[in-house]
């Protein structure tokens, strides 16, 4: 039996029209203004007893930093199907989205020129993740909401810290 919290189911399932999304510009379009390439990814909040969900990825120089499962959303996926599809190679789990309680930019740091926003879904996780090292998710703990490991993306930090207030 994993001693790993058992994730929470109480919160409202999501109005049909948040996955309607106005026009904003497109990534290129943005890129013309910025000089940045501009991504979309999805995010999974799982929490469970007053805890929260991290993964540990390492990056190609081996670095490694703590953030939220999900990633980058591929060419004529909707954003749900991302996020499952990502929760699924990091960490071998299926999973159940809620509510986007969020949303955070990402200017990273190994590719200088690309910015990803991402939407953060309530979520719960349908068994015990394991992670995928091929997919760079060396490891994964439960953290307090308010107390995550150095090392977490700042982002990251402050969609937990201004949800963890909201509750």
């Amino acid at each position: 039996m994993s001693d790993a919290p058992h994730p929470s189911t109480d919160f409202p399932s999501t109005p049909p029209h948040q996955d309607h999304i106005v026009h904003h510009p497109t990534p290129r379009e943005m890129g013309r203004f910025t000089g940045r390439t501009l991504r979309f990814g999805a995010k999974a909040l799982v929490r469970s007893r007053g805890r929260v969900l991290l993964v540990r990825e390492r990056r190609p120089d081996g670095s490694s930093f703590w953030t939220l499962p999900g990633g980058g959303i591929e060419p004529g996926e909707t954003i749900r199907a991302s996020l499952e599809r990502e929760v699924w190679e990091e960490i071998c789990c299926r999973c159940s989205l809620g509510a986007i309680v969020g949303r955070c930019r990402y200017d990273h740091t190994t590719r200088p020129d690309t910015t990803t926003v991402y939407s953060v879904f309530e979520a719960t996780l349908d068994g015990d993740p394991v992670p995928d090292p091929k997919e760079g998710v060396v490891e994964y703990d439960w953290f307090e909401m308010t107390d995550v490991p150095d090392g977490t993306l700042d982002p990251i930090e402050s969609v937990l810290s201004r949800t963890a207030l909201d509750d």
